[in-house]
């Protein structure tokens, strides 16, 4: 289970104010997630992701990075969580296609 911060927590270690972070997460350049449909919370490695390249790209104040940064952080997670939601539709479809391939070979 990934540890989860808190709005202050993350701004804290993201060096933003809690405007800057509340402004970033809803222009969606960093991933957030709503705990009991209310409580705003952030994963702590997705943040480290971030801070890394915001740190590797420091002379750079486009706002971009933050996009750069989303992309590089949720592209893997989200790519991770599809299969996690959606094993048995997968384990299907690879039943499937072994089954085609069988038939097809026969």
């Amino acid at each position: 289970m990934p540890h989860l911060l808190d709005e202050k927590e993350a701004a804290a270690f993201l060096g933003v104010s809690a405007d800057k972070l509340n402004e970033l997460t809803v222009r969606k350049f960093i991933p957030a997630y709503m705990v009991a449909g209310k409580f705003l919370r952030f994963k702590q490695h997705e943040l480290e992701a971030i801070r890394r390249i915001l740190k590797e790209k420091a002379d750079t104040k486009d706002e971009r990075i933050f996009s750069q940064a989303f992309s590089e952080v949720r592209g893997i997670e989200r790519f991770k969580e599809i299969l996690r939601s959606n094993d048995v539709y997968l384990a299907l479809i690879g039943a499937i296609i072994l089954l085609s391939i069988a038939i097809f070979f026969k």
